[in-house]
């Protein structure tokens, strides 16, 4: 039962996070030359293409959970813009997983503000504040 409860935080919280980018509007600063996508979906990417300075390029750094999205294909003539896919991490992963556990590298001093499950939105508030001074943002869930 314990498990059960978990998992449906677990999805909540995941629930939360989606609801929140999908009403999150992307900004960024005009003369934006590289945009990197980390999100991984098609409002976010349709936001930064749109953002990008001409000439600019958008790299794809974030796994799409929808195999096929629709993107305006005129927006790359007519901003001469370009769309690259980057990999990121899957070569270094079990390195980073045995640095952290001989204790070679310290994780704790990243996080920088914790937050209980209800209170989600000042998080997201605090993460969105240009004058904010959070590095991680961790939400609990028990």
């Amino acid at each position: 039962m314990k498990k059960n409860r978990i998992l449906f935080i677990l999805r909540l919280a995941i629930a939360l996070i989606l609801i929140q980018t999908l009403r999150f509007k992307f900004t960024a600063h005009p003369d934006s030359v590289y945009i990197f996508e980390a999100v991984g979906l098609e409002v976010t990417l349709l936001q930064a293409l749109e953002a990008l300075k001409k000439g600019g390029r958008a790299v794809l750094v974030g796994l799409f959970e929808e195999a096929k999205i629709s993107l305006p294909a005129n927006i790359f003539v007519q901003k001469e813009i370009s769309l690259v896919g980057s990999q990121g991490y899957n070569w270094d992963f079990q390195d980073s997983l045995a640095l952290l556990k001989q204790g070679t590298i310290q994780l704790k001093p990243l996080i920088t503000h914790e937050f209980p499950l209800d209170q989600t939105q000042e998080a997201f508030d605090l993460l969105m504040d240009p004058d904010n001074q959070a590095v991680k943002i961790v939400i609990k869930v028990t």
